[in-house]
């Protein structure tokens, strides 16, 4: 593995949140290019994967003293698609099972593009805001908490300007003081949320379906997931009922299910 330290700085680089290297397996016999029908749009265009699917400094951190690193896409490329893409590889060509060390190294590149996609970061964003919204208002208007916390900053001279807790907390209802998510607050829900979505995925039945003719297609959220018996039950891998779909090819598709479906007992099967 090549040493972190020498891996060129990307910090105002595009990132891309659909990996370019799955993208290059959706090309259609003798591509190059593939083709991009935009969201909400009628604009129709083909492009090379290195400019699709991505935004600057997507993955870019700001530290505590204020200094911007790539650490996490580069973790990306050295932990996750490095070992993940030649799983996808095998299954878009073999007939043969996964081992189970390919399993988990599949699984992790899976959750991991499933979560980091634009939609989801903004999905589990607005989750951790309204968590600490809960937590900050149950803190803020628990009797005494807020007068005491005020005193001690004091002590402390950690603060400059005489302010009542009955101030703060007018300003709170007021909306003058509001909680606003950092865009790496993103970053940290989704390492708390992916080793139990991998860990499920590792365990779940895979089955690649080989299209005979029709072909897949892939969009910004490339895995799908799908409930199709208990679709007004709760979501997420709590639900057994979950399949997920994730298209690994032009005429191949991975499906990831708790249950057996249409008869399929596992591995390899046609539609």
């Amino acid at each position: 593995m090549q040493d972190r330290s020498q891996v060129p700085d990307q910090t105002r680089s595009k990132h891309h949140y659909v990996t370019r290297a799955y993208l290059k397996g959706m090309f259609a016999d003798g591509e190059s290019r593939l083709w991009v029908y935009e969201r909400n749009s009628d604009h129709v265009f083909q492009d090379v994967p290195k400019n699709l699917a991505s935004t600057r400094a997507y993955y870019t951190i700001v530290d505590k003293d204020g200094s911007e690193t790539d650490k996490y896409e580069k973790l990306l490329g050295e932990e996750v698609e490095r070992l993940g893409i030649p799983v996808l590889r095998r299954l878009s060509h073999d007939m043969k099972q996964l081992t189970w060390q390919e399993r988990e190294q599949g699984a992790i590149l899976i959750a991991m593009q499933e979560l980091r996609v634009p939609y989801m970061r903004d999905q589990l964003s607005h989750m951790m805001k309204e968590l600490y919204k809960s937590l900050f208002q149950t803190r803020i208007f628990t009797p005494g908490l807020l007068e005491r916390h005020l005193e001690r900053r004091h002590v402390k001279g950690k603060i400059v300007n005489d302010v009542s807790a009955d101030e703060l907390r007018r300003a709170v209802m007021n909306g003058d003081i509001a909680l606003e998510m950092l865009p790496e607050a993103s970053l940290r829900a989704l390492g708390y949320s992916l080793p139990a979505l991998i860990n499920a995925y590792v365990k779940m039945k895979w089955t690649v379906l080989i299209s005979n003719g029709i072909c897949f297609v892939t969009s910004d959220c490339p895995v799908c997931r799908d409930y199709p018996q208990t679709h007004n039950f709760p979501a997420g891998i709590v639900n057994p009922d979950l399949t997920v779909y994730f298209p690994i090819s032009q005429f191949r598709v991975l499906r990831i299910c708790l249950k057996t479906r249409g008869g399929t007992k596992s591995g390899i099967c046609a539609v």
